[in-house]
């Protein structure tokens, strides 16, 4: 009978040893579904919780959450530096995801916290150090760190494209917790007194405990990626980025386009996601009066992102790239959102409204989501030939700057969004918990699909120009395998 083989025992240069099916789903359960429950819950129900829970303005908090996230600009590239150029004890990469563990807990229940106080200052106050530190120092250091370790578990591209794949599935699983479980526990732990501010804390905990699990058991994982037996770092770890300022660093990020394009348009994307998700509980409350249809039309919403995300693969083959169908999608997305739209003012409040009841409304808005689910996938698809290529353009791997700049334009993006939703809540004269104006509905409905659609589009024309395709990063992933191979031998 074989020995089974040491788990110590892997190739950092192969570009066809296997990766653990296990190391998949673990990576993809701490980058994928722990990194996104919490930012899609932030997305769905933040600024409804900070208008109708907390008692601030639709605007302020569309201006806090701007202002918490202008931090990241400094924390994620300095952390993307030191995550570069660091080697602690506990591993180059995974020493962050431990550092990181505690203050993304903890920020994200005191984010969902309702200070029993009328003081606006108190109120402020506490926004800016709760999602203000979630984000930037928390999220920043747990992922960050995270996704940048997929580039050094693996250089197979087959491996990788199945932990993508296994990473999106995850995501819209986490949607779905998000979208919709986490608000069943809020109503169920507040009760029917009303007590909405004590199940937002309540599952606010349970959701936090869920992520510290996916967490831990990524730090267990990565161990033999970063470490030998011994405790020493693995060679190929040591001197990265080290005599390296960290403006030359940026310097040299900037001279990418391709990396320039993925951030950029993550950016344009993230703010979308901020704001079409953001007013959909708003749209069926204050809208149609659906409040009580709302969460099982968000569950199949979210249900038909994760199918959307199947059908990346299929889809990336049958477009033929993988860049040329991201494209694609968005312009797909684009054009639901445009026919959804036209449907609900032809039909007005009350016909579309019964049509968003399994009709031709609702079956449209079900479509999206499938697109949706596909179109999210993309980006991270793109993200481990990022690091690639920046170490073909540089002789450097620059994976924690990368996945650092991405996540701040993500961070960013969330904060554009959330900012633009808020400004354009309240100018539409928004009041919290009463009937509200035709001119209020008006703008939840253009929030809710013409203004993604519009965004949808640019980031189309953005993608347009990012310079790569699948054949072309293939040749540079198998000619640094090859470099690193005689590095190896000298």
């Amino acid at each position: 009978m074989q020995a089974p083989k040491d788990k110590y025992d892997i190739s950092f240069t192969s570009t066809t040893a296997k990766m653990p099916l296990k190391d998949k789903w673990i990576y993809g359960l701490h980058s994928g579904f722990a990194f996104q429950v919490t930012w899609v819950i932030f997305s769905y129900y933040l600024m409804y919780f900070y208008t109708d829970v907390f008692g601030i303005s639709a605007a302020l908090a569309g201006v806090l959450m701007m202002a918490a996230r202008l931090f990241d600009v400094f924390t994620d590239a300095l952390i993307g530096f030191l995550i570069d150029n660091c080697h602690f004890k506990s591993g180059k990469y995974r020493s962050w995801e431990i550092l990181g563990i505690v203050p993304l807990l903890v920020t994200f229940v005191m984010t969902f916290t309702a200070l029993d106080t009328t003081s606006t200052a108190l109120k402020v106050f506490w926004v800016c150090i709760s999602y203000g530190l979630f984000g930037a120092i928390g999220a920043t250091m747990e992922y960050s760190s995270s996704t940048a370790q997929l580039a050094n578990m693996t250089k197979n591209p087959a491996e990788r494209s199945s932990a993508v794949a296994i990473k999106g599935a995850l995501q819209n699983v986490a949607q779905i917790i998000a979208s919709v479980v986490f608000i069943s526990m809020v109503r169920a732990f507040g009760g029917n007194a009303g007590h909405e501010a004590r199940g937002f804390f309540l599952a606010a905990i349970v959701v936090a405990a869920i992520v510290g699990v996916c967490c831990i058991a990524m730090i267990v994982i990565t161990k033999k990626y970063e470490l030998n037996r011994d405790g020493s770092y693995r060679k190929h770890l040591i001197g990265i980025g080290e005599g390296i300022s960290l403006i030359q660093q940026l310097k040299d990020l900037f001279t990418l386009r391709p990396v320039i394009v993925v951030a950029g348009n993550q950016l344009v994307q993230q703010s979308l996601y901020a704001i079409r998700n953001g007013i959909l509980i708003y749209l069926f409350q204050y809208y149609w009066n659906l409040e009580t249809f709302y969460d099982q039309t968000i569950l199949i919403y979210s249900v038909a992102m994760v199918v959307g995300s199947l059908l990346l693969e299929p889809a990336v083959k049958l477009v033929g790239d993988t860049n040329r169908c991201f494209i694609v999608t968005k312009i797909i997305s684009a054009a639901l959102f445009v026919i959804n739209y036209i449907m609900i003012l032809g039909m007005g409040i009350e016909g579309s409204g019964a049509s968003m009841q399994y009709g031709a409304v609702w079956f449209i808005f079900i479509l999206s989501g499938v697109v949706m689910g596909m179109e999210n996938v993309f980006a991270f698809a793109l993200m481990p030939g990022m690091v690639d290529y920046s170490e073909y353009k540089t002789g450097m791997n620059k994976g924690g700057m990368v996945h650092s700049m991405c996540g701040l334009s993500l961070t960013l993006g969330s904060a554009v969004g959330g900012f633009i939703f808020g400004i354009l809540l309240e100018n539409s004269g928004y009041v919290a918990n009463t009937v509200q104006t035709a001119s209020t509905q008006s703008t939840m409905l253009l929030l809710a699909f013409i203004v993604p659609a519009v965004l949808m589009i640019l980031s189309a024309v953005i993608q347009a120009f990012y310079g790569l395709n699948d054949k072309k990063l293939d040749e540079i992933m198998h000619e640094i395998a090859e470099k690193r191979k005689a590095e190896h031998k000298q």
